[in-house]
């Protein structure tokens, strides 16, 4: 009836918050009979002719999610960066192979270098001391003749034997990598006099000399071959054989006679 019509679009229009008409008759509908009862669903009719989205007041549309798209570029951000993290990875692991075999290869290369580097380095130091020790050249000749030189009269003395010895067998290397043998020497002496006086002025002139150490040997004071007294020295001397040596020449300290 009108008037229950009436009630029920009062009603929704209150609830629904809408405009709502009571639908008697619509131009786009065209009854030739009275459709009665079946009225109602006249609007049925409308809205599929019209397509537009029907209100399910029972089961209401749930609200946009506006954040969704955020969301999914968020996503999508992710596994970008989880892709190329996870290519990285893979390729750095591959590439980390490759460098700890080459690594590992120029390492058993290295070592096979260091130790050829060694064997000619140990050549190179022996060469350069057979050199060394070959330019050392010690002037003993010269010595001997210095030495007899000190004999206070060459006819009441006589040189009956003499044994130079270089006392060094280690080479010292300089800043510069020059190779120096050290100079170092003993000199043994067997000499004959012809009295003890003789035989101690000779020993006095080489112990006043300050270059070299002069001390005798337990063999002092027999009898000789030649002339009656034997005289037994041993020089040590830091500077190399003792020989004539200019006045400005620096004098090396002494160890003490004895």
């Amino acid at each position: 009836p009108t008037i229950v019509a009436t009630r029920v679009v009062v009603a929704l229009a209150g609830d629904a918050g809408l405009p709502v008409s009571h639908l008697a008759a619509h131009p786009d509908v065209t009854c030739t009979v009275d459709p009665g009862a079946a009225w109602p669903l006249v609007g049925l009719l409308l809205e599929g002719a019209r397509k537009r989205e029907r209100i399910d007041l029972a089961n209401p549309r749930r609200a946009p999610d506006l954040a969704a798209r955020r969301r999914m570029q968020l996503y999508a951000v992710v596994a970008i960066i989880g892709i190329a993290y996870a290519m990285g990875w893979t390729i750095g692991r591959k590439e980390r192979g490759t460098i700890e075999a080459r690594r590992t290869e120029l390492r058993a290369k290295a070592e096979g270098a260091l130790l050829e580097h060694r064997q000619f380095k140990r050549d190179e130091l022996r060469a350069r001391h057979i050199e060394a020790w070959t330019n050392a050249d010690l002037p003993w000749l010269d010595s001997l003749a210095y030495i007899a030189g000190f004999a206070p009269d060459a006819s009441r003395v006589v040189l009956t034997g003499w044994n130079g010895q270089a006392l060094s067998d280690e080479a010292t290397v300089a800043k510069d990598g020059t190779m120096k043998i050290p100079s170092e020497v003993r000199i043994a002496i067997d000499a004959e006099a012809a009295d003890r006086a003789t035989a101690d002025a000779l020993r006095e002139s080489l112990v006043s000399k300050r270059d070299f150490n002069v001390r005798p040997t337990s063999a002092e004071g027999k009898a000789g071959r030649r002339l009656p007294v034997a005289v037994e020295m041993v020089i040590d001397s830091l500077d190399g054989p003792p020989v004539q040596r200019p006045a400005s020449a620096a004098v090396s300290s002494r160890r003490g006679v004895r």
